[in-house]
């Protein structure tokens, strides 16, 4: 008995101990912040002076790096910490999967689907380009995921997911070229059957965060679209997301970016979920919808937040080259509705140092906190 109360005092004092720690972070976070206009934001260098104070003054080492999509992360020992640019914070823990790179559960609601690590998401972004577009079926996120700390991956040095896209080490593969989107990035004709993602997918409130989409593509008569899930025609619901996405594009046609959901379909909800990260994008002729959250909508996005900074980077000599910028979505369409949502970001304009392209800066265009063009609907 008495080793049992030391075990649960040793154990109690532990979990103290990490939860000072993780305190520790949001108050260095909360004390960098700097004003932007109406936008807080992290400031670096600050942030470095703050953790300083806390943790090295304190004899506990850490370790400190910036990310693409405007985030950083904290290694102490083995615990990472992931802090958006708006200050939100995650810790990551290690992941509990017996099963990597298969999905446990029946895809059913009451037994869903279970995401449980960076290589249950690499197979599900597989399926659903491979035309499994899990219509009917339930996934369930069970844990945060950052797609760069080690502790999100079952086995980070694994070599086994050449068939889904990734050569060499799994973790070393993502950081290096970016995350696959989970389905059809590039549509040549909206009639045809899509792979697109017609689920539900329950993120549990967690976090997907630090995953890299970078695109650059060529080809007239065809569309574009890049984010985490480019086509939704189902149920995304409950998600955080912290991800970084950049295309260069030259097309005749129209193309939707976003950090979520590129295109959201007739059918498509996209509720209860939240956005931070940056986009970069940059179009030779054509014209796009960008929104932090979703690109285009014609369904429904619902008690949705946008808190990243957004970074739009458009480029182009033809005249008529248009966009529309949003925090929550880029252009609401005819059928579309956008019901409780938020924009804490801020809405801006910027080259991206990418002058090696020659071409001058030219926009026609709206921007909106909410969306940059509505024909729809917003409650």
């Amino acid at each position: 008995v008495i080793i049992g109360i030391i075990k649960q005092s040793q154990k109690a004092k532990v979990q103290t101990d990490l939860a000072r720690e993780k305190e520790d972070v949001e108050m260095s976070i909360v004390a960098s912040y700097t004003e932007e206009g109406n936008y807080r934001k992290v400031n670096e260098a600050k942030l470095i002076e703050e953790l300083d104070k806390k943790f090295t003054n304190n004899g506990i080492e850490y370790e400190f790096s910036s990310n693409p999509d405007g985030s950083y992360t904290v290694t102490i020992e083995n615990r990472e910490y992931q802090i958006a640019g708006s200050g939100t914070v995650i810790k990551v823990e290690k992941v509990t999967d017996t099963t990597p790179g298969e999905l446990a559960g029946a895809g059913t609601k009451s037994s869903p689907y279970l995401i449980e690590s960076v290589e249950d998401l690499v197979r599900f972004s597989y399926e659903v380009r491979s035309g499994n577009l899990y219509e009917g079926e339930y996934l369930s996120l069970t844990t945060d995921l950052n797609l760069v700390a080690s502790e999100s991956y079952v086995d980070p040095e694994s070599e086994d997911y050449e068939d889904y896209g990734y050569t060499g080490k799994i973790k070393n593969a993502i950081q290096t070229n970016g995350f696959i989107p989970i389905g059809d990035i590039i549509i040549t004709d909206w009639n045809a059957d899509l792979n697109e993602f017609k689920g539900t997918f329950n993120g549990n409130n967690h976090t997907i965060a630090n995953f890299t989409m970078d695109g650059n593509y060529e080809g007239d008569e065809k569309y574009y679209a890049l984010s985490l899930f480019p086509l939704n025609d189902g149920i995304i619901e409950n998600l955080n997301v912290i991800g970084y996405t950049r295309m260069i594009v030259n097309t005749n046609k129209w193309c939707a970016i976003g950090v979520l959901v590129s295109s959201n379909r007739a059918n498509g909800v996209v509720r209860n979920c939240s956005s931070d990260g940056k986009i970069i994008c940059i179009t030779k002729q054509g014209s796009m919808n960008v929104g932090c959250v979703v690109g285009s909508n014609n369904g429904l996005i619902e008690n949705c937040t946008n808190n990243g900074k957004y970074c739009g980077c458009i480029m182009g000599e033809i005249e008529g080259l248009t966009v529309r910028l949003g925090g929550v979505c880029g252009a609401n369409e005819d059928t579309g509705i956008i019901r409780n949502c938020k924009n804490n970001g801020n809405i801006i304009e910027e080259t991206s140092g990418e002058t090696n392209l020659n071409f001058k800066y030219y926009m026609i265009g709206s921007n909106g906190g909410i969306a940059g063009r509505n024909t729809g609907t917003i409650e």
